[in-house]
């Protein structure tokens, strides 16, 4: 796949993560998935003007995310009812693999 496609792609990744954070609550980490939003977003692609740059950028700012306590990593979607947590944070697990894989 080349970098438009692959820059296509994790933008559409990164819209249903950030849908799904709007929708659950997102706290600090929403702001960062709307700036990777914004450099996976053609023409300018954040201002590099360049979709493989932007995907090197949002892979930097993304892996930020997860560093050091309190990090990304520990966000979660908390529902009263288990079998509707398992199944919200089943979905959030896929797009952050998707997201993952998408990268690599």
């Amino acid at each position: 796949m080349d970098s438009i496609e692959q820059s296509k792609k994790l933008r559409t990744l990164f819209l249903s993560l950030w849908e799904i954070m709007r929708v659950n609550g997102g706290g600090n980490w929403i702001k960062g998935i709307e700036n990777v939003i914004t450099l996976l977003t053609p023409p300018t692609y954040g201002g590099t003007n360049d979709a493989q740059s932007a995907i090197e950028d949002a892979r930097r700012a993304y892996g930020s995310m997860f560093g050091g306590y309190g990090g990304f990593s520990e966000y979660f979607i908390w529902r009263d009812d288990f079998n509707e947590r398992l199944k919200a944070n089943e979905a959030l697990d896929k797009i952050k693999n998707d997201i993952n894989d998408t990268f690599n």
